[in-house]
């Protein structure tokens, strides 16, 4: 199994188990599985929300480990060590120049030679 079909999969995993999950709750409200409470006010909506709610919380930290497998960070971490003696050198190693690291931020250069090399013929053939 390849790492971009994998990677696929988890995204869309996301999706597939929230919505399925969403009719699988609506089905057991409209047969009167899920009861309502009305002595402390919840309607069986509100109790159908909060189960889907809770479910959603446990399947993001699933998938988050699985995220966390399937694109790591290690292509994009730094192969040198470097050596840091003290706050300064590493405040100014991890911020820089802030006016020139906005100044990449707002520039969308890359953005724009992108998309020429995505949607120009070449790249099709």
């Amino acid at each position: 199994v390849s790492t971009q079909s994998t990677g696929f999969a988890c995204v869309k995993a996301i999706l597939f188990f929230s919505f399925w999950q969403g009719v699988v709750i609506a089905i057991l409200a409209y047969f009167d599985v899920i009861p309502s409470e009305d002595n402390v006010g919840w309607s069986q909506n509100h109790i159908a929300r909060s189960i889907q709610d809770f479910i959603i919380c446990i399947e993001m930290f699933l998938l988050s480990v699985a995220h966390s497998r399937v694109f790591p960070y290690s292509p994009y971490q730094l192969q040198t060590k470097i050596s840091i003696t003290t706050v300064s050198e590493a405040f100014s190693l991890t911020l820089g120049d802030p006016v020139s690291k906005f100044g990449s931020v707002v520039n969308q250069k890359d953005i724009i030679v992108d998309l020429k090399q995505t949607y120009s013929p070449k790249h099709y053939k």
